[in-house]
């Protein structure tokens, strides 16, 4: 298994939630290698992170003029591709939404079923989602400015 805490969880939200969005790509880099020690990798929009207990890689989205939209990266794995902990990775996820509740009250998006998805409003104006897939449990963030398109 590779996790997040879920200190780490709601650390990093807050962290990327109270930048001085709206940024492009480049101002993001700047921050994501000086201050969060983030290393770039082959297309710019990715960055190696490490965390307490594991390494991820962060995707960046951004939208024509540039500016960052969206970014996401995993939360935890239960296994390995092949052999999947869904019973831990369910776990996982609760966790993560007992702790994304406490920090930011009840979610304003929830759905059940197969991909159970949980999202939040930031104070800052951004949204905070995790979903939990098949694999894995993904953090999505999205900047004020991709909050405007959020379905």
């Amino acid at each position: 298994m590779t996790a997040l805490t879920t200190e780490e969880f709601i650390t990093w939200a807050n962290r990327l939630a109270n930048l001085p969005w709206p940024m492009t790509l480049e101002e993001f880099t700047t921050t994501a290698v000086k201050d969060f020690g983030w290393s770039t990798t082959e297309g710019k929009q990715r960055f190696a992170a490490t965390f307490s207990k594991c390494s991820e890689y962060v995707l960046m989205g951004k939208n024509s003029d540039g500016r960052i939209n969206d970014s996401f990266f995993p939360l935890g794995r239960a296994g390995s591709k092949e052999h999947v902990n869904k019973t831990l990775l369910n776990d996982l996820f609760v966790g993560y939404v007992a702790a994304g509740s406490n920090a930011w009250g009840e979610p304003f998006k929830t759905e059940h079923g197969k991909e159970p998805l949980m999202a939040w409003n930031h104070p800052t104006g951004c949204i905070l989602q995790i979903v939990r897939t098949t694999s894995l449990v993904l953090f999505t963030f999205y900047t004020p400015q991709g909050a405007q398109c959020y379905e």
